[in-house]
């Protein structure tokens, strides 16, 4: 049956003018498990009070949190549905109650409901054993009424369905007892309720069935096979008591000494023998010796050592394989036979593993000793090391070395010495042991730092860049660390009157040398420096060297012609006879070149003659030499060009141009020498890269230390030749009870005077008891047989107090004296007690934070017997409740509980298993102890932060109150462990709201502004109480723009000044204005508003770019015409809705120099020539006419210019020029009287 609850908390926070309301509520509902997909659990919808069209409007969504989605809505009916299949069983594992806890989500206006699911239970799990068939040994010694706990079935259901009883099926021997574990757990438990018989039945099987209380009921069966085990009553038998053998001392691993045999009348396990080395023998024994097990063999296992062990003695023990087996032993006495088999033992007693180089011979670098642990000539030990080294050993006290320095130590020769130690004995054949030791040699600063020249050049091309690498040396310094460390400088010194650092300077580190200035070769051809270089010792040491510094030529002069000299113009005349032969020297030309080398080789060549056959020229000497004889027809002026070119790269040149005119002609001598270069003008830029590589000599020792650990043992004392000083007896005695039947019969080899009588016979016992002589007595000395008689009137008890009982027997000897021996009879154990714990059920209560290793003592089990037949061990048994051996472990020997894994309170804070403790007798029977482990929680859990509903957007205008996020924090662990409190920064505009305890909500505390702040990171701080710990989460918020923003001008008018006479089209202007919003609200738009400009619309002056905002000219403009205009610019975003600002511009028409003057007094009716007249009398300063001019362009000023021709009465006349308004007049006026003139 569905079961319904729901529970509504209304919450409203109002804020300011707007409210962010948030409805949390709680819905419970109840469906069983295992439901088909699909199924129906509740109509949330109405539980909600929604309509179908709210659920989609409001977006209705089902949040999980961290789980898998097991319930969803459907929007058609309102129905929360199945749509997972639920198991109740992996959902909560053994939980009582099991609630699929979800949040419903609803927005606009967003709200948030916890939805409860309880999973009820159904019985769809059948009991099951942990495996199908279960197998226990049991001791067909076992007591009547022992108890065997067995494994226990496992049922995922709970309650009435989970498991309520087992059931064992009729059998002879067992019954089923049912124990309850825990109050909870029923656990089986099988009873013997008659004795077990091995030979009349091996094997029993019993059928267990499991139920559990469901409808219907379900059930598990196990079958359990009982073995039925031997019981051992036979002790392994040695031929002998005590063997001797001889080993030599080299007998190596591996090598059989003896081989001892014991029998056992015993069969199957109980008859196989196992050897061993007793308890009894010493550590060395253990070490040095190894038994087979199976073959009794004794071989050598570890290194025989004559010097440390001469004999050794060791008791063998052979035991059979049975429960309750009884060892036998024998003695085997080895004799160690010495050999020469130990070398020289090397032992450092002071090392000085550094030494300076500058020590002093006899300086002691190491001591050591050099012992043998042989005895004799092998004893004796004689050292030595190699005579090429500086060192050498002294001996002044036995088996003590010095090592000492012999000769004069060079670091910069040899850094390191490996000095072999090498120590012989006197044995045969001598034994040698060699030890190598390192000594490093340090250094001092004992050598100066040296270049690899004497002097060095360099060569430098001129014209070189400022900065340039000019030049690298490096110095090296044998030494090393900070006696190599090198630094370069260059001392002072003139260079042409100049410090050098004006010249050039020098890398501390790298020792490269840069040009400080660019060198001429014309000026300075070469100079030189001193450079120092230092290392970093102390004290330091220096060392110089000379750099020669020459500067290479470059070809950047060109040549200069310095015959023929021209004076005037560039042409130089000669003068030739028309009757020059051929060869006749007409002229020649010289030139220099300031630069050197192949820059300054010079060569001279006809660029261009009048006739090319007529003349030749010197290319080395600059001749000009007649070619062939002169004709008539030859040109009586001949003009040659004549060039000289340099050898340089580039090649650079100079020109002469000579007129050459015959005998009989006026020459007209112009010269003019041009310079011209061939090829490219420009300098080719030199590029000087100098490559410097330092190399770093690193010195790798390899230190080869060999520690020789040789274990030295105390010395034993010697075994010797050794004899037992105790008789030793072999006796035979037959155990019968009062009525005769022989029980056991036990071969036995005791000491004299020592007697075993075992327990548990309820009759008086008879004993006959024969003697046997010692090593050292005779025969005689005792009667044959004797016999007594051993009264007992109680059962003999191992248990009681006194464990030996005192026997007294009479012996009469051939001379009738009476002679009294008191027997000492211990009694033996036999497993009649079971272990017991003095508490049945054990609580512990273990912190959630034990590391593994920690234990927890639990109260041992007490069982009265001893040896094997008590407590042997401790076992954890396996459930299904308790993860054995990963989280619990158990001491196998003293009980304690062992932590092994991680706990974690979270997942399990109980466990229950059950601790067996088990003793080592042959009918064991088990003790059990139930532990129950309360996990106590601690602060291991930081809170768990999850995010239920996120906004990753919202409008920079959003309301105050505006929901954001929704979020949960939880926290695992308990009480104030678990309590959670959240916060968020208070820089940021949102706050933080909780109304339902671990849900909180994120909404906008005051307004954002997208253009101060396009996003911020939202950060949630959750911590526990007490020592907190504390989660993060951090999530971003984007703000989206709105246009609320007018894009503004940079200023509210502006003026543009655009040239009359434009070209139509031309840019003139550009405006520019700036949006702070961002996407289409910060996408801008230009144009012009409509105005008048004389008449006209401002849209035929200009226009405007919409995009960019550049004012084009739309026609040409006239100064003369059009001073300015005025026009109105406006730019708008395409936001919604778009928003608008206007800038006013004012453009000036500049005024171009477009209109000629016009004359306009005198007015010239014809042409350009006005006449006037003037009397010859008038006086000076008579006005004799006015001349004015005008223009278009009133800023311009007018010149009026009178040229004279040659007229010398206009002198006369007086020009006064006056500057009027828009026009500028000259007036002419008479200077003198014209009488004098005229």
């Amino acid at each position: 049956m569905r079961l319904k609850t729901c529970c509504l908390l209304n919450c409203e926070i109002v804020c300011c003018v707007l409210s962010w309301s948030l409805v949390l509520g709680q819905i419970h509902y109840s469906i069983p498990e295992e439901l088909q997909i699909g199924a129906f659990v509740g109509n949330i919808a109405a539980d909600l009070g929604l309509d179908l069209e709210q659920l989609s409007s409001r977006s209705l969504r089902i949040s999980p949190g961290s789980r898998k989605l097991y319930v969803d809505v459907n929007f058609k009916n309102g129905d929360l549905f199945v749509k997972e299949r639920i198991d109740r069983e992996n959902l909560c594992a053994s939980s009582l109650t099991c609630v699929l806890s979800v949040d419903a989500v609803l927005e606009h206006p967003l709200n948030l409901y916890q939805v409860a699911v309880e999973i009820l239970d159904v019985n769809d799990n059948a009991p099951s054993f942990p495996k199908s068939q279960f197998r226990l040994e049991i001791s067909e010694a076992a007591a009547t009424g022992a108890r065997f706990r067995l494994e226990s079935a496992h049922d995922p259901d709970i309650g009435n369905n989970s498991i309520q009883t087992y059931q064992l099926l009729p059998n002879d021997y067992f019954t089923l007892d049912i124990q309850m574990h825990g109050g909870e757990r029923k656990l089986p438990v099988l009873v013997l309720r008659r004795p077990l018989d091995r030979e009349t039945v091996p094997m029993h099987r019993l059928n267990i069935i499991a139920k559990d209380g469901g409808i219907p009921i379900r059930s598990g069966t196990v079958q359990v096979a009982i073995i039925v085990k031997d019981a051992n009553d036979n002790a392994p038998v040695f031929p002998q008591s005590v063997y001797r053998v001889n080993v030599l001392e080299a007998a190596t691993v591996g090598t059989r000494i003896i081989r001892l045999n014991a029998t056992d009348l015993d069969f199957g396990k109980n008859g196989e023998i196992i050897y061993s080395l007793s308890s009894h023998n010493s550590d060395i024994v253990w070490e040095v010796f190894e038994v087979d097990s199976k073959t009794g063999e004794i071989r050598v296992k570890g290194k025989l050592d004559y010097e440390e062990n001469k004999a050794f003695e060791i008791n063998v023990q052979a035991m059979d394989k049975g429960y309750d087996g009884v060892p036998s032993h024998c003695d085997v006495l080895v004799t160690i036979i010495d050999v020469n088999d130990n070398p020289p033992e090397v032992t450092l007693v002071s090392l000085s593993s550094t030494v300076s180089e500058d020590v002093p011979v006899g300086t002691v670098v190491a001591l050591f000793s050099a012992a043998d642990k042989d005895s004799g000539q092998s004893g004796h030990v004689q050292c030595q090391i190699s005579e090429r080294l500086p060192f050498k050993l002294d001996s002044s006290l036995k088996n003590y070395y010095r090592l000492l320095v012999d000769d004069l130590l060079d670091r910069e020769n040899i850094s390191s010495y490996d000095i072999t130690l090498s120590c012989t004995d006197a044995g045969n054949p001598p034994l040698t042991t060699t030890k190598t030791i390192q000594v490093e040699v340090s250094d001092i600063n004992d050598n100066v730092p040296r270049f690899s020249q004497r002097f060095y050049t360099a060569n430098v091309m001129e014209n070189n860049v400022i900065g340039s690498s000019i030049f690298s040396l490096t110095a090296f310094d044998p030494d090393v660390a900070d006696n190599a460390r090198l630094k370069y400088s260059i001392p002072e010194t003139r260079v042409q009157n100049d410090s050098v650092s004006t010249y050039v300077s020098i890398s501390s580190d790298t020792g490269v040398i840069f040009a400080q200035r660019p060198f001429d070769y014309e000026q300075m051809k070469n100079f030189q420096m001193q450079v120092q270089v230092r290392d970093s010792g102390s004290p330091s040491l220096t060392s110089n060297v000379s750099v020669n510094v020459i500067i290479l030529d470059q070809n950047d002069n060109a040549p200069v012609i310095v015959h023929p000299l021209t004076e005037f113009g560039s042409t130089a005349v000669e003068t030739i006879s028309r009757f020059a032969e051929p060869g006749y020297l007409v002229a020649k030309v010289s030139a220099t070149d300031a630069d050197a080398g192949q820059n300054a080789r010079l060569s001279y060549s006809i660029f261009q003659a009048t006739q090319h056959n007529l003349f030749t020229i010197s290319s080395n000497t600059g001749e000009i030499w007649t070619a062939r004889p002169i004709v008539n027809t030859d040109a009586s002026k001949q003009r040659l060009v004549i060039v000289v070119k340099d050898a340089g790269t580039p090649p650079l040149s100079a020109s002469v141009t000579i007129i050459l005119s015959m005998v009989g002609k006026d020459i007209e001598t112009f010269s003019s020498v041009s310079s011209s270069s061939e090829g490219p003008a420009s300098t080719p830029d030199l590029t000087f890269t100098l490559v410097i590589s330092l190399g770093t000599i690193s010195i790798v020792f390899l230190i080869i230390l060999i520690v020789l650990a040789i274990k030295v043992h105390k010395s034993r004392e010697a075994v010797g030749d050794r004899h037992c000083s105790l008789g030793v007896c072999c006796c035979v005695d037959t155990r019968k009870s009062l009525n005769g039947i022989q029980k056991a019969s036990r071969n036995l080899q005791i000491p004299s005077n020592y007697i075993e009588v075992f327990g548990g016979d309820p009759l008086s016992q008879r004993f006959r008891y024969e003697s046997c002589s010692t090593l050292q007595s005779m025969k005689t000395d005792f009667i044959t047989s004797n016999t007594f008689r051993s009264s007992a009137d109680n059962n003999f008890s191992r248990n009681q107090s006194n464990r030996k009982k005192s026997l007294e027997i009479i012996n009469s000897q051939k001379c009738n004296n009476i002679v009294s021996s008191e027997v000492a009879v211990e009694i033996l154990d036999v497993n009649d007690n079971a272990p017991d714990f003095p508490k049945r059920q054990l609580r512990l209560k273990i912190p959630e934070l034990s590391m593994p290793g920690t234990r927890y003592p639990l109260e041992s089990a007490h069982d009265p017997d001893i040896g094997t037949n008590t407590v042997q061990n401790y076992e954890l048994l396996p459930n299904n409740n308790f993860i054995r051996g990963k989280l619990f472990g158990v001491d196998s020997k003293s009980g304690e509980i062992k932590v092994k894994g991680k706990l974690d309170y979270e997942e399990i804070a109980a466990f229950s298993t059950d601790v067996q403790a088990i003793d080592g007798g042959t009918e064991a029977v088990p003790a059990h102890c139930d532990v129950l482990a309360n996990i106590i929680d601690v602060r291991d859990n930081p809170p768990e932060v999850t995010l239920t509903s996120l906004s990753r957007t919202v409008s920079d205008n959003a309301p105050v109150g505006t929901v954001l996020a929704l979020f949960s924090a939880t926290d695992k662990d308990s009480g104030r462990n678990g309590e959670v409190n959240c916060q968020v920064s208070n820089d940021l505009p949102v706050n933080l709201d909780s109304s339902l305890k671990n849900y909180y909500g994120i909404f906008v505390h005051h307004p954002k502004d997208h253009e101060n702040t396009s996003n911020y990171d939202v950060s949630i701080t959750c911590t526990d109480a007490g020592n907190p710990l504390t989660s993060e989460k951090t999530f971003r918020v984007e703000i989206s723009n709105v246009n609320d923003n007018e894009p503004p001008f940079a200023q509210s008018s502006d003026t543009a000044n655009v040239m009359e006479t434009n070209v139509i089209g031309a840019s003139i202007f550009s405006i520019t204005a700036f949006d702070p919003d961002v996407g289409l609200n910060a996408r801008l738009k230009y144009s012009m508003l409509e105005t008048q400009v004389h008449n006209a619309s401002a849209s035929t002056y200009v226009s405007i770019n919409s995009e960019t905002g550049v004012i084009f000219a739309q026609r040409s403009f006239d100064f003369e015409k059009l001073k300015n205009l005025q026009i109105q610019a406006q730019v708008m975003d395409s936001g919604i809705p778009p928003l608008a600002n206007n800038v006013s511009v004012n453009i000036i028409i500049l005024d171009q120099n477009d209109n000629v003057p016009t004359f306009v007094q005198p007015l010239a009716e014809f042409g350009s020539t006005v006449t006037d007249t003037i009397s010859r009398f008038a006086e000076p300063g008579y006005l004799v006419t006015k001349v004015s001019a005008t223009t278009l362009t009133p800023a311009r000023t007018l010149t009026v210019l009178i040229r004279c021709f040659k007229l010398a009465r206009i002198t006369s006349l007086l020009f006064h020029q006056t500057q009027e308004r828009f026009a500028q007049s000259a007036i002419l006026q008479i200077k003198m009287s014209l009488t004098k003139v005229w």
